[in-house]
């Protein structure tokens, strides 16, 4: 009802302004006054009507995502969107945005492993433009050994969108196949270089895991949530990952983000819980 509405409100008040606009002259000072404003207006009111039935083209061929979206029919939503993507005509990149977003939503990850490999093929410029949502399905995967594989090659592609988030994946990866050294060295130059409180914390929480039997990386991990914890008291740091609640990874996380947080903030030196991924 509600885009029903809109467009509906949209096309009376546009086509009032019309009105308003081009024929109050042949109401207020008749009809040679308004040939003369006409013969100069003609071309604006061609421009005006083009303008409102493009709007109104774009209204009805989207009708059927619109109505999905409104009521949250995300298998119509899917289907509207597969066969747009799918049937081999242009690929658009709003269109991979949306179903990204559905998919994710309905937790289909196949759907969004198969959409990756179709893209590669057809369009490979937006896999990069999304990498991080078609990491997503890496990075839960048991295969880890793809999984790195597969974040190692999308930080050599150019314009990829979430660098640092996927630099923590690739970490990630490499922590689970017990690449010790190399994740150390990568998440050690996030901590360095982001600014993202939330990618800091996970990032140091990883390092402790790594920072058990050196001492040096103790201590430097140690300086670092000290400095953490001063600058983010428990609600500020709440506030920070509720505004990163539109980065789907956060929520993908939650558990190790809660994880994360609960040791920044615990007295003493607990032992992480992402020790478990070893």
């Amino acid at each position: 009802m509600k885009m029903k509405a809109i467009f509906i409100v949209l096309n009376a008040a546009l086509g009032a302004a019309f009105l308003v606009i081009f024929f109050a002259p042949l109401v207020l000072f008749g009809s040679d006054w308004f040939t003369i404003t006409w013969a100069r207006t003609w071309p604006i009111a061609i421009i005006f009507v083009v303008t409102l039935g493009s709007v109104d083209t774009y209204f009805l061929l989207n009708w059927t995502l619109f109505k999905g979206l409104e009521k949250e029919d995300w298998a119509s939503v899917a289907g509207t969107l597969e066969h747009r993507i799918f049937r081999g005509g242009p690929v658009m990149a709003s269109n991979v945005r949306i179903l990204l977003n559905t998919y994710l939503v309905t937790s289909n990850t196949e759907g969004i492993v198969a959409l990756e490999a179709y893209l590669q093929k057809k369009k490979a410029t937006l896999v990069p433009k999304f990498g991080l949502a078609f990491g997503i399905p890496h990075l839960l995967s048991k295969d880890t050994a793809e999984a790195e594989l597969f974040f190692r090659t999308l930080l050599t592609r150019p314009r990829l969108t979430d660098r640092d988030w996927v630099k923590w994946n690739h970490a990630f990866s490499l922590l689970q196949l017990k690449k010790t050294e190399d994740a150390r060295q990568r998440l050690d130059e996030l901590c360095e270089k982001v600014s993202d409180p939330i990618l800091i914390l996970l990032s140091l929480y990883l390092l402790d895991v790594l920072a058990r039997n050196d001492s040096s990386l103790e201590a430097k991990v140690s300086a670092r949530r000290a400095a953490l914890k001063a600058r983010y008291s428990p609600a500020l740091l709440q506030k920070a990952i509720e505004k990163s609640s539109a980065n789907m990874q956060v929520i993908v996380l939650s558990r190790l983000l809660q994880d994360a947080a609960q040791w920044l903030y615990a007295t003493g030196n607990p032992v992480p819980a992402s020790q478990e991924v070893h």
